[in-house]
């Protein structure tokens, strides 16, 4: 059970670690990451959600847009 190497000293060695976006907040949030690659990323500007979608004109995300 010992480690031959733990950089960020996390408990779980060098070699198992999973690597990619550790915050839960971001857009592109991996949960079986266990060590932060910094790719992490918010909303697009423009965007009122991760998958692209607008604030109609009442306010709602991803809502019907009337013309």
């Amino acid at each position: 059970g010992d480690c031959i190497s733990d950089y960020n000293l996390n408990g779980i060695c060098d070699s198992n670690e999973i690597i990619g976006c550790t915050d839960a907040s971001a857009c592109n949030y991996d949960a079986s990451a266990t060590m932060d690659d910094g790719s992490c990323f918010g909303i697009p500007e423009g965007f009122c959600d991760c998958e692209g979608n607008v604030f109609d004109e009442c306010g709602v995300c991803g809502g019907t847009i009337l013309w």
